[in-house]
């Protein structure tokens, strides 16, 4: 009953082996920093990759009173400690309270070296992260002023910043943007002649993103139309054009037509 009415929940990375899961029992009584706990769930312990093992761990019923631990103390608890199971201590509170208050999200085998806080970390990924508010869904080495494409000599991917929006134009009007998200650069858009459209790319200064930088996407909203668009390093510009079949460059082809630029950063 303690544990319903006033039980803690404790998640944390531990150093499992296989001899260590195979002697592994739910009953088995945890201490970590002068307390005990229960083992009630063993996360993604992967038995072909020698890496650290999602715990999740319950507080012991303080109704039940056990025998004083008398062991080491100290920031770093020697491994192995007798007599309490086959889970041993990889890190002592500091570094468990400072996971838990620093409120990073990891997913599904997520394996990732975190130094900052409001981080999420997409499932299946390996990332080091240096900085606050991240969202890691690739392969990556990122912080507030580094950025890697490679870990330990093996590529890794880069996060770009991403411009996505709707592009709608009327009559002779120059394009309206939704923008639906934008890490990228303001974006003025402006109509050239019929069916030749320009966004100026108002954050960059002109020649500055290569060719090899940067990616342009379009979609097609018309059966009997051509719709593309591709980045100009000459005038810094994102050039749209759209035309219909047999005929040639006309207007209004452009209805909540979805444009995304990715920018990879060197």
């Amino acid at each position: 009953m303690g544990q319903i009415n006033s039980g803690k929940m404790l998640t944390a990375m531990f150093n499992l082996k296989e001899n260590d899961i195979q002697r592994l029992q739910l009953n088995d009584k945890i201490r970590i920093d002068n307390s005990w706990w229960n083992i009630n769930k063993v996360i993604d312990y992967d038995a072909n990759d020698h890496k650290l093992t999602r715990v999740e761990l319950i507080s012991v019923d303080n109704e039940i009173n056990f025998t004083p631990f008398m062991g080491p103390s100290g920031p770093d608890v020697p491994d192995p400690i007798p007599g309490i199971g086959p889970l041993q201590v990889l890190a002592t509170n500091h570094i468990n309270i400072k996971k838990i208050q620093n409120t990073n999200v990891f997913g599904n085998q997520a394996t990732a070296t975190v130094m900052g806080r409001g981080n999420t970390i997409v499932g299946g990924t390996r990332s080091v992260i240096v900085g606050d508010g991240y969202i890691v869904s690739e392969n990556v080495i990122i912080g507030d002023s580094i950025r890697s494409t490679t870990f330990n000599g093996v590529p890794v991917g880069i996060t770009p910043l991403v411009y996505t929006a709707n592009l709608t134009q009327l009559g002779v009007a120059a394009p309206t943007a939704a923008v639906i998200n934008n890490s990228f650069s303001n974006i003025t858009w402006t109509r050239f002649a019929a069916g030749e459209y320009y966004g100026a790319i108002d954050d960059f200064a002109l020649g500055v993103i290569l060719d090899t930088e940067i990616t342009v996407m379009i979609n097609n909203m018309q059966f009997d139309g051509i719709v593309s668009a591709q980045y100009q390093i000459s005038n810094n510009a994102i050039y749209v054009t759209t035309s219909q079949i047999g005929v040639g460059f006309v207007d209004v082809y452009l209805q909540n037509t979805t444009l995304e630029i990715k920018y990879y950063q060197p």
